[in-house]
């Protein structure tokens, strides 16, 4: 009797065995950061700002007749046997005053769509701090980072320019037309990630060489672990091989009045940049779907 006694209390004193299958490992920064992006705001917002690109490309050039009359736009120089079609007259009767009308949209959309961009990039560094650090942290330095991007705008505008010059830009004629093409360059490329990361300093300090290497492992290394520097690095690289893929018509012997420098770089590199902002939502998407996968599989 004392045997079968000592037989069940000691049956129940053995705690039960646990598998390794069943138990989950620790997420990653990775997946932490995976999980917690707000992807319906990033879709919503990432439509919105496409929308807004496209009219500032396609539609707020075409207001110039309606503000200033059907004689502010010269005549048509080139190819006059074959009359283009209406929607593109406005567009390409002054391409300087079409630039400019870009630059005003795309002045106004880049800036506001990154400080979206600033906020979900704060938030996928500190996933799991304590909300009041994180807003303490970032409405600190928010004047900083925006006077640093702008700055950082500008001061890309003389790069832009001496680029497109080695690249085949007009050297003694077309200023205007360059700086305005460059601006819209800097715009797309500059003005988010320095606001959204901050601007790399040569300072000897921890922070600074921590930015520094932020910004190697992004735009050099393409060292690609959050959802936010996807959503920052994909649309400059987009914007870029966009404005390359619309310089190939240029030097063709077509005579048309769209070919007119830098209408189709200009247009190629919003194109690029909305679409490469498109891959990097769908890339997000596919790698959160495949994080909560691998947590099933490995708590199975």
């Amino acid at each position: 009797m004392q045997t079968a006694t000592k037989r069940k209390v000691k049956g129940l004193d053995t705690p039960k065995t646990t598998s390794k299958d069943q138990i989950s490992p620790p997420a990653t920064k990775e997946e932490v950061a995976l999980q917690s992006f707000p992807y319906a705001q990033y879709s919503s917002l990432l439509g919105t700002q496409a929308l807004l690109l496209i009219f500032s490309a396609l539609f707020l050039p075409r207001s110039t007749p309606h503000l200033f009359g059907l004689d502010f736009l010269p005549e048509q120089k080139t190819s006059r046997d074959r009359p283009q079609h209406e929607f593109l007259q406005p567009l390409t009767a002054s391409p300087e005053l079409t630039l400019g009308w870009v630059c005003l949209g795309v002045g106004l959309v880049i800036p506001w769509w990154a400080g979206y961009m600033r906020i979900w990039a704060r938030d996928d560094v500190y996933a799991k701090t304590d909300k009041f650090e994180r807003a303490s942290t970032a409405s600190s330095d928010r004047s900083k980072a925006l006077k640093g991007a702008w700055s950082a705008t500008l001061i890309g505008i003389p790069v832009f320019y001496f680029a497109l010059l080695l690249f085949g830009a007009p050297l003694n004629t077309h200023y205007i037309h360059t700086f305005l093409f460059s601006l819209v360059l800097s715009f797309l490329t500059i003005y988010t990630p320095i606001y959204a990361l901050g601007i790399p300093s040569q300072s000897s300090e921890p922070s600074a060489l921590a930015a520094r290497l932020k910004y190697v492992q992004l735009l050099s290394e393409f060292r690609l672990t959050r959802p936010a520097e996807r959503a920052i690095v994909y649309p400059i690289l987009g914007a870029l091989i966009g404005s390359l893929i619309g310089a190939i018509p240029l030097p063709l012997d077509w005579d048309r009045p769209w070919q007119a420098w830098p209408l189709v770089p200009t247009f190629g590199a919003i194109v690029g940049y909305v679409l490469a902002s498109a891959a990097s939502l769908v890339v997000n998407a596919l790698l959160y779907l495949a994080s909560f996968d691998k947590g099933s599989s490995q708590r199975r």
